[in-house]
């Protein structure tokens, strides 16, 4: 029964990387391409969710944590050994795997939501007033290391290099003595 509980935390994945990327989007002045990910964020979210429900609150025992949960304990308390479960320390197995499953199915769900509502309120935020909104980036910093594109370097890449005072592999850029910074 561990396997939906995979899927559920996979799908939450995506759906946090979805909302910090429409986060971005909206944060930076691009709230017209916002839908791009905004739109898929809504599906996962939606699919997910509801299924996240469904595996929770399910009295189907082939589908519900509790459900099956209750059914084993149910079992164990009759003192009687329920299929697949070949003893009572499996029951009481299924019974422990099932709970745990079952909550944390709800405490992902619970935690993509409070997710989803704090990216909608930096989004509203962003939206009404833009100049309150600050992108925390840092400024572009030239690489220093210089390698090949591919496998062997072209002629061009080879004087690049050569220019650079590296060899053939490439490496960090020689600076003159006394122009590099001190890190």
């Amino acid at each position: 029964q561990l396997f939906p509980l995979f899927g559920i935390a996979n799908q939450l994945l995506a759906a946090v990387a979805l909302a910090v990327c429409t986060t971005l989007l909206v944060k930076s002045g691009r709230l017209k391409w916002a839908w791009v990910t905004a739109v898929p964020l809504a599906w996962d979210v939606a699919v997910t969710l509801t299924a996240s429900w469904q595996k929770i609150f399910s009295s189907d025992v082939k589908v519900g944590f509790f459900a099956q949960r209750d059914k084993y304990q149910a079992g164990i308390d009759a003192g009687e050994v329920l299929a697949p479960a070949k003893s009572m320390d499996d029951m009481r197995t299924i019974v422990t795997n099932s709970t745990v499953d079952g909550v944390l199915c709800a405490l992902f769900a619970l935690l993509i939501v409070v997710v989803l509502v704090d990216a909608g309120r930096v989004c509203y935020k962003a939206i009404r007033d833009p100049e309150t909104v600050k992108l925390h980036e840092t400024p572009f910093v030239q690489s220093k290391f210089v390698a090949p594109a591919s496998l062997f370097a072209t002629k061009e890449e080879k004087a690049e290099l050569a220019e650079a005072g590296v060899g053939p592999e490439g490496g960090l850029r020689k600076e003159p003595a006394g122009t590099g910074s001190r890190t």
